[in-house]
């Protein structure tokens, strides 16, 4: 077992020092994982985050075999009924790119995000509207890391202005361990939810492409 652990890490040395850029971020994928199954190893049971069907997450897909799909990846949870104790997630990913037997969402991930931005600007807004002469430093300093924190959330949205479409042909079960989890609590990542019409568009384009009913 030595041995082979060995050749692996060799093997994965070499790629990693290649110049094929598709092993830019391998290390960071190998830790990641290795991390995981660390973890594992000591803690047998635990809870995970409940998703409704339809919530929009992030997910590390890492560094896959071939034409398997790779990278950080929005995706809509299709998971129905899911639970504290549930690990897995069944989602569609989704690109900003238009390729064959990808489906063209009516809706934008801005489109989706936007009105949740919004409520926290409202709710700083109104907390920095309260501030008077009896307001103290602490609180003061508190507002000004939320305004930086939740600037830095814009920012990390904004550029999610194309049209979206669902990769129907890469749904997939992953572990919940995979869904990167929010930057701060201004981040909507999880909270974000598609309408129930994009929900019946991809019921409809998964019977067609993985069924024989019309």
């Amino acid at each position: 077992m030595t041995n082979k652990l060995n050749k692996a890490f060799a093997n994965y040395k070499l790629l990693t020092e290649s110049t094929n850029r598709r092993f830019t971020h391998l290390s960071d994928w190998l830790l990641f994982k290795s991390n995981i199954f660390i973890n594992e190893n000591i803690r047998r049971s635990c809870s995970f985050q409940k998703y409704k069907r339809g919530s929009i997450v992030l997910v590390r897909f890492g560094e896959n075999i071939g034409y398997e799909l790779s990278g950080n990846h929005f995706g809509i949870v299709m998971t129905k009924d899911d639970n504290t104790k549930n690990g897995l997630l069944t989602v569609i990913p989704l690109s900003s790119k238009d390729k064959k037997r990808y489906i063209c969402l009516e809706e934008l991930i801005i489109d989706t995000i936007t009105p949740l931005v919004a409520k926290s600007v409202e709710d700083i807004v109104e907390d920095v509207s309260k501030c008077d002469s009896n307001t103290s430093e602490e609180q003061l300093r508190m507002l000004s890391t939320n305004l930086d924190v939740l600037k830095r959330t814009i920012e990390k949205y904004v550029k999610y202005d194309k049209k979206t479409f669902a990769m129907i042909s890469n749904i997939t079960s992953v572990s919940k361990f995979k869904v990167i989890k929010p930057i701060s609590k201004f981040d909507p990542i999880g909270k974000m939810k598609v309408s129930d019409h994009i929900l019946d568009l991809l019921d409809e384009a998964f019977i067609k492409e993985y069924t024989n009913k019309i």
